[in-house]
């Protein structure tokens, strides 16, 4: 098993919260196709989570036969309430006001030149993960633009790379690096496009997408960007 105190410091948890947003996705999808296939809500958000579950299930149970890696516990559990997310979106007014959203942009490459990998997936410098807030959904009577969100991100800084170094400071290196936070505007594709049913799908699955805005970013180099990716 993936130690857990090893595993709690990897990648400063920000693959816990890409493990999240793919038990997300994957529920989503589940949940979608069962819709689709005539089950109805409550139930469909439900077993979506339930389908969604059990694929980070598996996953896991994979990564446990993996030499370097393992099962891992906290994984399993981020991804687990990732893939129940939308069920708890459908009764938590509040929840279903705020949107997960994912955002990716290669703005350093030591990742890919220092392991010769190209999965980014694993290259957690360059992702940000957002909540996007739209006040409009928790009242009708709002006067706040249907179409405009808050949102508030995070991810780490260039200093993870010593973990990529593979230097020998055993565990150590797991720790390294800095949180940097974000606060930008973002867009609600549902309230821009039509409200035709396939141009609402479309926006279903835009809106698990930051749009690049304008942003300020919280760090201990923080900084004011004109269009942040």
């Amino acid at each position: 098993m993936f130690a857990l105190a090893r595993d709690g410091k990897y990648a400063k948890n920000l693959d816990k919260a890409g493990h999240f947003f793919g038990g997300l996705l994957s529920s989503s999808l589940f949940l979608k196709s069962l819709e689709w296939a005539g089950m109805q809500s409550p139930k469909s958000y439900l077993w979506g989570g339930v389908f969604g579950v059990l694929i980070q299930g598996f996953m896991e149970y994979k990564d446990g036969f993996a030499p370097r890696w393992g099962f891992s516990t906290y994984d399993l559990i981020a991804g687990s309430i990732g893939s129940f997310y939308p069920y708890f979106q459908s009764k938590n007014k509040l929840l279903s006001a705020i949107d997960v959203k994912f955002s990716y942009y290669k703005r350093n490459n030591y990742y890919y030149s220092i392991t010769g990998k190209n999965h980014l997936t694993d290259d957690y410098i360059n992702q940000t993960y957002w909540l996007t807030f739209n006040p409009n959904r928790l009242s009708t009577t709002s006067k706040w633009p249907k179409w405009l969100g808050v949102s508030v991100g995070f991810g780490v800084d260039n200093h993870l790379n010593n973990y990529y170094l593979r230097m020998p400071n055993g565990d150590k290196d797991y720790g390294q690096g800095g949180y940097e936070f974000f606060i930008a505007p973002d867009l609600d594709f549902k309230e821009i496009v039509p409200k035709r049913k396939w141009w609402q799908r479309t926006a279903k699955i835009l809106n698990f997408i930051k749009v690049p805005s304008p942003t300020l970013r919280i760090s201990n180099a923080s900084k004011i960007f004109l269009i942040y990716l």
